[in-house]
């Protein structure tokens, strides 16, 4: 495999969408990029993705392993204003969060976009301008003005987001993206 391929193969596993418990799209894409150089592919219970190459000799086995899913966020409620608040799936820096693009999936599947905003300086008690918020004082802003039309939407609590990124190529060997822990591993 040539970089340029891997590049373009660790593309489409980065930007695939699949927080932990909710991995069904990145597993897509693993099952389909993986059928091409495996004699079995199966899906357990737990939706491990398991594919079986048979070798000359019955004696060698060797085994490698990855994982699929990424840290993303679980919406826990929405305000009458329309703000999404949310809890972390996996561990998060709140740091890493603030101003951050997120993609929201829906019920039905449709992807909406927001951001992770906090409490503005000019409202933050004397003091702690600086300091960092807590995951509990963030919030994800979809552009809605209300619970109902971010209902309408098809948002609802129990929804997950994760980061908005694109891989991208800085210089001609070196890349930044989402979820590169463990999808560089499973490319």
């Amino acid at each position: 495999m040539s970089s340029q391929e891997f590049i373009n193969l660790l593309k489409k596993l980065s930007e695939a969408f699949g927080p932990s418990g909710f991995e069904d799209e990145a597993r897509d894409l693993v099952i389909k990029e993986l059928e091409p150089y495996v004699d079995d592919l199966m899906i357990d219970r737990w939706g491990n993705v398991i594919g079986i190459r048979y070798g000359r000799r019955k004696d060698l086995k060797a085994m490698v392993a990855a994982h699929i899913d990424e840290i993303g966020l679980l919406i826990d409620s929405i305000d009458k204003n329309g703000f999404l608040r949310f809890r972390a799936i996996g561990g998060w820096n709140e740091v890493t969060l603030v101003s951050q693009r997120v993609v929201i999936k829906t019920a039905d599947g449709r992807k909406i976009k927001g951001v992770i905003g906090s409490r503005p300086p000019h409202v933050t008690p004397p003091g702690k301008e600086r300091e960092a918020p807590e995951l509990k004082d963030l919030f994800i802003d979809i552009g809605a003005s209300s619970d109902e039309e971010v209902r309408k939407l098809g948002v609802r609590v129990g929804s997950v987001a994760v980061l908005d990124r694109d891989l991208e190529v800085l210089n001609e060997d070196v890349v930044t993206g989402k979820a590169f822990d463990d999808r560089v591993g499973v490319a």
